[in-house]
């Protein structure tokens, strides 16, 4: 009876720090929220105004700054141009945080974003490590139809 009460008391042991981990998971994610919110609003304001990465390279994770200089991602690169000038930034809002145990956050915003041609919305995926955030990726969803344009990094 004794063994059984230990392997209960063991099981009760784990499952509070599991609990535990995920109080702290989300506090976190809640505490820097708007953090992510303020990164995410920098970005599309400086980069999809004029599409130059050089004001955001020190912005970007090193795999998707590596991409956007490619040929290809240039080609890709003005169709963005199409939707003009962008106008606003808004409803910006944190859907997904996920904390790995290897020591990265991995953060989905959404974003709507106003463009001359087209009202968007904005996709980006954040990488935080080391208390430092990086675009890793991001999609632009027109809502009227045109189609979807992204930049993803492998």
């Amino acid at each position: 009876m004794k063994i059984f009460k230990n392997i209960i008391l063991g099981f009760g042991f784990v499952f509070l720090i599991i609990v535990v981990f995920f109080m702290y998971v989300g506090g976190k994610m809640y505490s820097d929220e708007e953090k992510y919110i303020e990164f995410s609003n920098d970005i599309i304001s400086k980069y999809f105004t004029d599409w130059e990465v050089g004001q955001v390279n020190n912005m970007l994770t090193a795999e998707l700054a590596s991409d956007l200089s490619q040929t290809d991602a240039q080609l890709v690169l003005e169709k963005f141009k199409e939707l003009g000038k962008l106008l606003d930034v808004g409803n910006t809002q944190v859907i997904d945080f996920r904390a790995y145990l290897k020591g990265f956050n991995r953060i989905t915003v959404l974003s709507d974003a106003k463009f001359e041609l087209s009202d968007t919305v904005v996709s980006l995926i954040l990488i935080e490590e080391d208390n430092k955030i990086k675009l890793d990726s991001f999609n632009i969803n027109p809502t009227d139809g045109l189609p979807v344009l992204g930049g993803q990094s492998p």
